[in-house]
């Protein structure tokens, strides 16, 4: 079959790449020939900061060289340049790419995975299988991220939601959060699958552990001067660098910039990882590297599903349970072995079935 993947394929972000390039080598062991599709972004729902902050213009030029630098440190600027560029260069390597109105030459579309029913930025039609004239169309693992049923009426967007959803002929998610957001606008309820970069089998390599600690989030995040004085603490009880992995945090020793699959080897080598982000969590578990797990406001939903789903609700710093106290226990990685290989055999299932029909 020829497939094409709708999902956010051009983002900064380690973690989106990790999990598209996980359902293409998924799709391509399968047989099929898969492509990427690629639309423009809708950015109406974000404030004016925001959308600077996720723009490289010119035009924004003055916000990056005041407020940007002014927060982040004066080489954050010149780290988010070789970032992209290195994103850009692992797309360009490994993607096919075509505009998903190119559709009719395919035999399946398959929207998913990430937050692309999410209505955090804005509100992407083609998400909810509109405008799609390939002759299957599916979901895998999408989530609506923290939107919920309040939001979506604040935007009006109900129908336009629930009429694509009754065009999509095989619908699954990634969270419980939006199976209830599904099931209360369309009646339908959508199986489970987990995300697609625990779904793929990176390979298990030897751990050389080495006295570093990786600190992976976004740039906008670990801004607490408590948080940091905590993370600063605990390396230095443990002889350890800290190291910022795709994003330029100045607290830290090393800032790294890598792509998605470099950056699994250098979780593997570390001797922990401290995230608070849903694709950093994952990576730990495929490096095989303990971790502690900060969970966001905005995040909570998948977050926590994700932690609960498969045994990592120890890995969760928490007030009564600091970050020391989660890094002194051992992670039971056997444990979690053991539920990733049920979610990965029942997600296999429902994608194999759902190709076909």
């Amino acid at each position: 079959m020829k497939i094409g993947i709708l999902t956010h394929y051009n983002v900064s972000s380690h973690g989106a790449l990790l999990q598209m390039y996980a359902l293409k080598k998924t799709l391509e062991d399968l047989g099929h020939d898969v492509c990427i599709l690629s639309y423009n972004r809708n950015l109406d729902f974000i404030d004016e900061k925001t959308r600077k902050r996720f723009s490289a213009s010119f035009k924004n030029l003055k916000y990056y060289l005041t407020d940007y630098i002014k927060t982040n440190g004066v080489g954050a600027l010149p780290f988010q340049y070789k970032k992209q560029r290195v994103l850009a260069g692992f797309r360009e390597g490994n993607f096919r790419i075509i505009p998903y109105t190119d559709s009719c030459d395919l035999d399946c579309v398959v929207i998913g995975a990430d937050e692309v029913f999410s209505l955090e930025n804005g509100v992407n039609i083609m998400m909810y299988g509109h405008c799609l004239t390939s002759k299957r169309v599916i979901t895998y693992a999408p989530s609506f991220g923290q939107t919920d049923l309040a939001r979506i009426k604040r935007f009006g967007c109900e129908s336009i939601i629930s009429s694509g959803l009754e065009r999509i002929d095989s619908l699954s998610v990634r969270d419980e959060g939006s199976q209830s957001v599904i099931n209360t606008l369309s009646k339908k309820n959508p199986p489970i699958v987990c995300d697609p970069a625990l779904l793929y089998d990176f390979g298990a390599k030897p751990n050389e552990r080495k006295n570093y600690i990786v600190v992976y989030s976004y740039q906008s995040n670990f801004k607490s001067p408590e948080r940091i004085k905590a993370i600063q603490e605990y390396a230095k009880k443990e002889n350890c660098e800290l190291w910022s992995v795709g994003v330029y945090f100045k607290w830290c020793k090393k800032k790294i910039n890598c792509d998605p699959l470099q950056m699994i080897d250098i979780f593997r080598n570390a001797k922990a990882i401290i995230t608070d982000t849903y694709h950093g969590t994952i990576t730990s578990f495929i490096a095989r590297t303990p971790v502690a797990v900060y969970v966001r406001d905005n995040n909570s939903v998948k977050l926590d599903y994700l932690l609960q789903s498969i045994g990592l609700e120890d890995r969760k710093v928490k007030k009564d349970r600091p970050l020391d106290a989660v890094l002194s226990v051992d992670e039971s990685f056997e444990t979690v072995e053991a539920k990733v290989r049920n979610l990965r055999a029942q997600s296999r299932a429902y994608l194999e079935q759902a190709l076909i029909g």
